[in-house]
C-alpha cells in the first residue's frame, strides 16, 4: 500500500506493454509521465524490484589474482506481496499466468481465464503479456520494461486476508538513470486514476469470504488454510544472444507447474463434504492416487470473495501427496495434504481455470487495457 515518506509516495503501478520488438531487442517504453495512460495501481505490501548482473573476472597463470573484470549478463527481477482484491492490478498479474481470457457480462464483468495450452501457444493465438512496471520509491520512480510474470501464488488461512505474491523477470532497464523519473509527490488517486486504474477502493478479500469445495460438493467446514502456486519456470539464460548483455527476447516459459497444500482442522477419517480422507490417501489399491471427477467438475475449487466481487479458482485433476500430521501434547491434531495439479485431457486440456467477477474490472482497449490479448510483436 502506498504511504508517505517525507513528501513522496511508495507504491507500484503496471501496464500491459504494447510496443514493438526492435532489432536491438525489445521495444522501449520511456518518458514516464507521458505514458501513464493505461496504468493499474496496486495496493501492495512490499516489493523488491532490482537489476541483476554477473561479474566476470579474468584469471591467468601469470598473476596471483584477477587482473581485469567485466560486467556479464544483465536482467531485471522483482517480487510483490499483497492482499488479494478484485482490482485491475491483480487481474493483470494473474493474466500473466492465465493468458486466455474470455469476457462476458457488463457491470459486473466476468473474466474466465485459463493457462495457454500447447495448441494455443503453437498457433500464437495468445501470448504472455509483457508489462511496464512503475516502481515508486523515496527518491525516484524507477521504470522496468519488458517484464514477464514467472510465478504467482495465492493463500488463505483463518484470521488473515487472502494473499497474493508474484515474481517478475525481464530485460535490463536503460543504462544509468535514463529510466528513472521524479519521485511521486501527488496522492496516488489523482496521479494514477486520471491516467488509468487508481487504487482499489474495495476491501481486500478476507478469510470469511473464502471457501473450499471438493469434487463439486458443498463448501467444506474443515479447511483452515490453503495455498497454491503457479510457476512458468522461465528460462532467463535462453533469452540472451551474442552481441547483447541483456535479454533480446521473452524468457521462454517452460512447463507450467501447479502445486499447493490444503490444511484441515482435524485428521479426517470420514468425509463430511466429500473431503479427502486419510484412509483414501493411503489406499494403495489405487496405483495412481489421482483425483479426477467427471468432465467440467473441479477436483478442488477455491472461492475467494463474494457476490459481484470474487475470484473462483478451479483445479480439475489432482494428485494428492502423502498426508502430514503433527501430534504434540494435548494440542489439536490437524492434517496437511500437498497436491499437484495435472493436465486433464478429458476436459479440453485444462489444468486450471480462474474466474474474476467484478463490477469495476472492465474490458480495456486493445493496446493498454486489460486484457492485452495477442501481441505477436513481443514474441521472437
Amino acid at each position: 500500500m502506498a504511504y508517505t515518506i517525507g513528501n513522496n509516495f511508495r507504491g507500484i503501478s503496471l501496464k500491459n506493454q504494447s510496443v514493438a520488438k526492435t532489432a536491438s531487442g525489445f521495444g522501449t517504453d520511456l518518458n514516464l509521465k507521458s505514458t501513464l495512460a493505461g496504468c493499474a495501481f496496486g495496493m501492495i505490501d512490499d516489493e523488491s524490484f532490482r537489476v541483476v548482473y554477473d561479474v566476470m573476472e579474468r584469471n591467468d597463470m601469470s598473476y596471483a589474482t584477477a587482473t581485469t573484470s567485466r560486467r556479464g549478463k544483465v536482467y531485471s527481477e522483482g517480487s510483490i506481496n499483497m492482499a488479494l482484491d478484485t482490482s485491475e492490478f491483480c487481474a493483470r498479474v494473474l493474466n500473466g499466468i492465465f493468458v486466455v481470457d474470455n469476457i462476458s457480462g457488463s457491470g459486473p464483468w466476468t473474466h474466465t481465464m485459463t493457462p495457454m495450452n500447447h495448441a494455443q501457444g503453437y498457433a500464437a493465438a495468445w501470448t504472455y503479456p509483457a508489462y511496464t512496471m512503475y516502481v515508486m520509491r523515496d527518491e525516484v520512480m524507477h521504470l522496468f520494461i519488458n517484464m514477464f510474470v514467472n510465478r504467482v501464488s495465492l493463500s488463505a488461512s483463518v484470521g488473515e486476508y487472502v494473499s497474493m505474491s508474484a515474481d517478475f523477470v525481464g530485460c535490463a532497464p536503460a543504462s544509468g538513470s535514463a529510466n528513472d523519473g521524479a519521485a511521486e509527490t501527488t496522492a496516488p488517486p489523482s496521479a494514477f486514476a486520471a491516467n488509468g486504474e487508481g487504487p482499489h477502493t474495495l476491501d481486500p478479500i478476507h478469510f470469511i469470504d473464502s471457501t473450499v469445495k471438493f469434487n463439486g460438493g458443498a463448501a467444506s467446514g474443515l479447511v483452515s488454510a490453503f495455498d497454491v502456486e503457479f510457476s512458468l519456470n522461465r528460462d532467463v539464460d535462453a533469452s540472451y544472444a551474442l552481441g547483447n548483455t541483456t535479454c533480446v527476447r521473452e524468457p521462454p516459459a517452460q512447463a507450467l507447474t501447479v502445486s499447493g497444500n490444503v490444511e484441515f482442522t482435524k485428521y479426517i477419517h470420514t468425509a463430511v463434504a466429500d473431503e479427502i480422507t486419510y484412509p483414501g490417501l493411503i489406499d494403495f489399491a489405487s496405483p495412481t492416487g489421482e483425483n479426477n471427477p467427471s468432465s467440467g467438475t473441479p477436483a478442488l475449487q477455491l472461492i475467494m470473495g463474494s457476490g459481484n466481487e470474487k475470484w473462483t479458482l478451479d483445479l480439475y485433476k489432482l494428485h494428492w501427496g502423502a498426508p502430514e500430521s503433527n501430534v504434540s501434547g494435548r494440542d489439536t491434531q490437524t492434517m496437511r495434504v500437498p497436491f499437484t495439479a495435472l493436465l486433464d485431457h478429458a476436459d479440453t486440456d485444462r489444468v486450471a481455470q480462474i474466474v474474476l467477477v467484478s463490477a469495476g474490472t472492465t474490458k480495456g482497449s486493445a493496446d493498454e487495457g486489460f486484457p492485452l490479448g495477442a501481441d505477436a510483436a513481443l514474441r521472437s
